[in-house]
């Protein structure tokens, strides 16, 4: 099932719409850099809306950011999905060593969702420099 936030079939006008709405209305400013122009299966789109809307959740939860920044880069043989933000941080390392027993579902369910999608999940933060998450995708691999 198509989420009703990509009915038009574009990812970059979803975010774009609960960037202006949802997540303005919440304090928070977010950039969002994704063309409409990229074509991805819908799968794909919607995998990347729901980690978008996962981490943006997180965001607003825990790093008192006041941006955020969405983006969307590919080429003929990658795919790569960033969101970042100006928020607290906190310490990646230690994230990184529990995160098989952590608690954190936003995160688990964003790995779940790389994993299906064959990709790549990484963090990155430090305390008081904000955390960048990446998404890296085979296109070979979302066909």
């Amino acid at each position: 099932m198509t989420p009703p936030d990509l009915e038009d079939g574009a990812l970059g006008g979803a975010l774009r719409r609960l960037a202006s709405t949802q997540w303005a209305a919440q304090g928070l400013r977010v950039h969002v850099r994704v063309s409409d122009t990229i074509e991805l299966p819908m799968h794909v789109q919607t995998a990347l809306l729901r980690i978008a809307q996962g981490a943006i959740a997180n965001v607003i939860q825990h790093a008192s950011a006041d941006t955020a920044t969405i983006a969307l880069a590919a080429d003929q043989s990658r795919i790569r999905f960033t969101v970042v933000d100006d928020g607290e941080g906190f310490d990646a390392e230690r994230l990184n060593e529990k995160r098989s027993r952590s608690d954190s579902f936003g995160l688990q369910a964003t790995s779940e969702r790389v994993d299906q999608l064959g990709g790549t999940l990484t963090v990155e933060s430090a305390p008081e420099k904000g955390t960048t998450l990446t998404i890296e995708l085979s296109r070979n691999g979302v066909a």
